[in-house]
């Protein structure tokens, strides 16, 4: 559950402005398309802690054009706060006069409902917790031998888990044979999340995660297409500017490194048009760069 809290704290723009800029209620109707958003930052996080609750702050600090300038999250934990924080990188606030970037503290408060605290055996959010730290202390062998198992003693003991949480750890498996080297291992393991089951910003990842390896493996259409799925999921959630211009790089760079000057060719023309309708700048010189040393192949 996630509840809004009513009080948001609007700075003003300059020391000497006598209001804020922009009024609270056009924060809230910015802010509530999103929601969904921050609450599945939550319940990735307390479907493996589920008694985490309380409340988080963001701090938005909102441009004139209504462009998020920077941000930040406290509260709960921080592989909440680093999630929050990430999605609220790439909403939009209504353009304001300024003269200078406005500041808001936005209060959330989540909690566990009655219904999900106990989907996921301790026994299971024990040994995902661990393979996680494995992870983060780069023994990505040992992680993935830690997630792997997780997943048979779920199978095995027949253990209470979610849906997600399954999706979920079949991801992080993928992750480490990334790290590892193993993309044909990773491709495998990929084809196992029930991607249904994750959040938007987990699905977001998912498909950019295959994307990069499809392309790894130089299985160019198959990559196209991910990284399409993915750009789909970042538009859906109202993301136009950061994840979307990520992946039109990621396609140019995995065809330019496959030398498939002809289908360079195609995909630069697609890249070119997409980033010149969006303004992706720097898509757009990558796409030109692309484009002409198809040619200089091709005209070979």
């Amino acid at each position: 559950m996630l509840r809004t809290v009513a009080s948001i704290l609007v700075l003003a723009a300059a020391a000497h402005a006598e209001a804020p800029v922009l009024d609270r209620e056009a924060i809230r109707t910015a802010v509530a398309p999103h929601i969904d958003e921050l609450r599945a930052c939550y319940e990735g996080y307390v479907a493996k802690h589920p008694e985490a609750k309380g409340r988080v702050m963001a701090k938005i600090e909102i441009a004139t054009d209504g462009k998020v300038a920077a941000t930040s999250a406290k509260g709960i934990h921080a592989d909440v706060e680093t999630c929050i924080a990430g999605q609220i990188k790439a909403w939009k606030f209504p353009a304001h006069k300024g003269p200078a970037a406005v500041t808001i503290n936005y209060p959330f408060d989540f909690a566990p409902s009655a219904a999900k605290t106990a989907e996921v055996d301790p026994k299971l959010v024990t040994m995902f917790d661990q393979a996680v730290a494995l992870d983060k202390a780069k023994k990505h062998a040992e992680a993935l031998a830690l997630y792997r198992k997780t997943l048979e003693t779920q199978k095995k003991e027949k253990l209470v888990a979610i849906p997600r949480f399954i999706a979920t750890t079949n991801l992080q498996a993928s992750y480490s044979l990334i790290d590892l080297g193993k993309l044909k291992e990773a491709k495998a393991q990929l084809l196992l999340v029930d991607v249904a089951a994750l959040g938007k910003p987990k699905q977001y990842d998912f498909h950019f995660t295959n994307g990069n390896v499809l392309g790894g493996l130089g299985e160019l259409k198959p990559m196209f297409s991910a990284f399409v799925e993915a750009i789909s999921v970042a538009e859906d959630l109202d993301d136009l500017t950061v994840r979307p211009p990520q992946c039109w790089t990621k396609i140019l760079s995995f065809t330019m490194k496959a030398k498939d000057w002809a289908y360079l060719k195609e995909v630069s023309a697609k890249a070119l048009q997409v980033a010149q309708l969006r303004g992706y700048k720097d898509v757009e010189l990558q796409a030109k760069v692309s484009a002409a040393e198809a040619q200089k192949h091709l005209g070979k």
